[in-house]
């Protein structure tokens, strides 16, 4: 038996589509030269693939169970095709990311896609944790590129790049009995805070970290959880905060001394690493990222 590549895809094309004239469209050829290859197809199978009617074309029994084949090769063969380009072009391997979860998002996840499309054959890593676990994996060379909340710390052997900013709110459960949305310092001292790890172990917890109560978490996700649940307040993204405070779950609140506040996102990687097209196409998008 002497099957080819382009019987197999006259064939799917056909059966996709119902018609030869719409399946050497699709293939960029002459409806002739399709119908040969389903007949020839046929013929070196020994078996009928479609019920010929006029004007229509029925996939057979044998025909729907080949279909289903036939797909799998096709695309097993374009995933060979693409793989064996990415080595003719030196391409990667693999692209491994570390991702803050404080600030991880479908925006950033929009990256990873406009790399994928770029290159194909490249397999996806990521992992999730707080920034002192991106630093670490980054330095390790478990990741080639960390994403993180700024903790304004400087390794001599990490580059930095700065991408974006972002807004962060303090929350409050909203039944939490507060006397204002605007509070005094004091008030907010008496209130557990529950806070980022990586905000007590880094250089900017004075700032942050107000309350003479405090709880420590190492997950936005966790801490917005004990928020709603009453366990104290808490400053978070507000890109993150807001759908909970959209359902009524949470409501924000000022403090008298601390009107605004921004924290900042970098990407970061081993200074002696090389930066190869996928990292510096990674982080090309990651830096056109807006500020939230």
């Amino acid at each position: 038996m002497s099957l080819s590549l382009e019987q197999l895809a006259a064939f799917v094309a056909t059966a996709r589509s119902g018609s030869f004239k719409q399946a050497a469209e699709d293939l960029q050829k002459h409806s002739t030269t399709v119908g040969e290859q389903v007949s020839n197809l046929e013929i070196d199978l020994g078996l009928n693939l479609f019920d010929r009617q006029v004007r229509k074309l029925t996939l057979t029994t044998e025909g729907k169970t080949l279909l289903a084949y036939a797909d799998a090769v096709l695309n097993e063969t374009k995933h060979f095709q693409t793989k064996a380009e990415s080595l003719q072009a030196k391409e990667p391997d693999v692209f491994r990311l570390a991702v803050d979860t404080t600030i991880s998002s479908i925006d950033l996840a929009r990256c990873y896609k406009t790399v994928s499309d770029t290159f194909p054959a490249l397999e996806f890593n990521v992992k999730n944790g707080d920034p002192f676990q991106v630093l670490e994996w980054v330095r390790k060379g478990e990741a080639e590129v960390g994403v993180l909340t700024s903790n304004f710390m400087f390794h001599k052997d990490i580059t930095q790049t700065r991408l974006f900013n972002f807004e962060v709110v303090n929350i409050l459960a909203s039944d939490y009995p507060t006397s204002d949305a605007l509070l005094p310092d004091q008030e907010v001292r008496n209130i557990t805070q529950i806070g980022f790890e990586f905000i007590r172990d880094g250089q900017v917890s004075k700032q942050h970290l107000i309350s003479n109560h405090i709880f420590y978490a190492n997950n936005v996700n966790e801490i917005i959880k004990m928020v709603i649940n009453g366990l104290g307040w808490a400053r978070v993204p507000r890109f993150i905060a807001e759908p909970f405070i959209e359902q009524g779950l949470l409501k924000t609140f000022k403090i008298e001394s601390n009107q605004h506040s921004e924290w900042f996102v970098e990407a970061i990687r081993r200074t002696n690493y090389y930066a190869n097209p996928v990292i510096k196409l990674f982080l090309e998008e990651a830096k056109k990222l807006p500020h939230r």
